[in-house]
């Protein structure tokens, strides 16, 4: 019949097989190792992070944390941060977005703008209001600002090293399965 194609592929029983036996394997490949080699790039990672980190109070350097952990089959590094304003102060925020608390800036407002206390509320209301209303960049003439995108940048053969080091054990622990 035109237009009609009949495609036979050959060996798929024997890749079904030799799959289901990987499969199998990936769960007794012992992954202590790639776990020691994850958690030391998590923790090189987290330290470049902080210290590209804006100073202030020093709080969210300080607030810069990785963690290890196994995420269903998989084994899984995060490095981040438990305070909300982390993400504004990486990725900056957009004009007519929701300002941020007032509160939140008074520590702020005081030690940039050199307000005393009778004056910090005021001066921290305005600016949660302009922040909200115009937003702000991150000032990336800084050399401590998007401090996750930069580590990540500077470290990539680093990072490439780590990630090649996993790569090659877990083959090597997959090799001695088959």
């Amino acid at each position: 019949m035109a237009g009609e194609f009949n495609i036979e592929l050959i060996g798929v029983e024997e890749a079904k097989k030799r799959f289901s036996r990987l499969s199998a394997s990936l769960d007794m490949v012992p992954l202590e190792r790639t776990k020691e080699l994850l958690e030391a790039l998590v923790e090189l990672l987290a330290g470049e992070v902080a210290e590209r980190t804006p100073q202030a109070t020093g709080a969210l350097a300080n607030s810069i944390t990785g963690d290890v952990r196994f995420a269903g089959v998989a084994l899984e590094g995060l490095v981040s941060s438990s305070l909300n304003y982390a993400t504004p102060i990486e990725l900056g925020r957009q004009p007519g977005s929701k300002p941020p608390p007032y509160k939140a800036l008074l520590g702020w407002v005081k030690r940039k703008l050199d307000v005393d206390d009778d004056e910090a509320v005021g001066v921290a209301i305005a600016t949660a209001k302009n922040i909200g209303k115009w937003g702000f960049l991150t000032l990336k003439h800084q050399d401590k600002q998007q401090m996750f995108r930069d580590a990540w940048r500077e470290n990539a053969p680093v990072i490439r090293r780590f990630l090649e080091e996993i790569g090659v054990h877990v083959s090597e622990e997959l090799l001695k399965e088959l």
